[in-house]
Formats: C-alpha cells, structure tokens, sequence
C-alpha cells in the first residue's frame, strides 16, 4: 500500500499566516494552509492475538496525522494559554487532488472523515486546544483542487463565545 505518496514534505517556507487579532475579552482567529493532502479518517483495524483482540488505526493514517501535527506546532507555537480551553468555531476547507478521470463533482469520502482527521491531528498538536470537544461549531467544504492549486487543507479557528 503506497500511502507516502499522499503526504508533502514541509515547505522550505512556512504556509501559516498565523493572525491573532481583538483583545481578551473578544474573539481570537488563526488562519492557516496545512499543505498536506487531505485523507479521510478510517476504521480502526483489528487483530487478536491469543485470546485478546486489540484495536489500531493504519500506520500511514498515524503518519499523516503526526506530520500535521508537527507541522502546525512548529507553526503556531503562540496561542495564548487562556485560549487552550475557550470555545472554538472551525471553518476548514479540503482541496482535494483531483483523479485523471471522474464522474463526480467532488471528491467522494465522506465530509465528515476529513473533518475527524483533521480535528484528531490539531489535537495531537497540542497547540491549539486541550481537546477538539471544545469546537462548538464546524463549517467544512471540500472540493477538488484547480489546476495548477496546491492540495491541503485552509483552516480558520474563532476563539471565544
């Protein structure tokens, strides 16, 4: 299974126009481009060894998702402390590498896959939040990328109530 394909090595420069604007009793915004091809979260695989079935995630999902997340810590190292536990609304859009031939108008796993992964992998990133419970709100689109655009992910996180 030839996944690396599908993961970009880091820029030389970094895509992550990082913004933090207001005061702190209003809201915060980062936007930011992760340049990395969006995959879908998959199903946990099983395995039973002896008489005990343990549950993993793939190895190249798990390689995805830590390269976004070194990516974004390395990127958004200055979220203010106090914003690590506040209300997050997430608008996220995945441009997704169009195949040579389709009949489809845009790209087929489900929305909600992406939306998991990239969650999960902002997470994992520690910079961010404590926890992606704390997105109260989500607007998410994906489509294919146009010709000549560089897939990944643009991502806009609102801070506050």
């Amino acid at each position: 299974m030839a996944t690396t394909s599908k993961m970009k090595p880091q820029p030389a420069q970094p895509k992550v126009a990082t913004t933090l604007t207001g005061t702190m009793t209003s809201k915060h915004e980062i936007t930011f481009f992760l340049p990395f091809a969006p995959i879908p979260s998959p199903r946990p695989q099983a395995r039973v060894i002896g008489k005990f079935a343990s549950f993993y995630m793939p190895k190249a999902y798990m390689d995805w998702k830590r390269a976004v997340a070194d990516y974004v810590y390395q990127q958004v190292q200055h979220t203010p402390s106090e914003l690590l536990e506040a209300p997050v609304e997430v608008t996220a859009e995945y441009i997704v590498t169009p195949p040579k031939t389709t009949k489809l108008s845009f790209p087929k796993p489900d929305l909600d896959n992406y939306e998991k992964s990239l969650l999960d992998a902002l997470s994992m990133a520690t910079t961010i939040w404590k926890d992606d419970t704390q997105v109260h709100q989500m607007l998410s689109s994906k489509r294919w990328a146009a010709e000549g655009e560089e897939t990944g992910m643009s991502v806009r996180l609102i801070f506050g109530r």
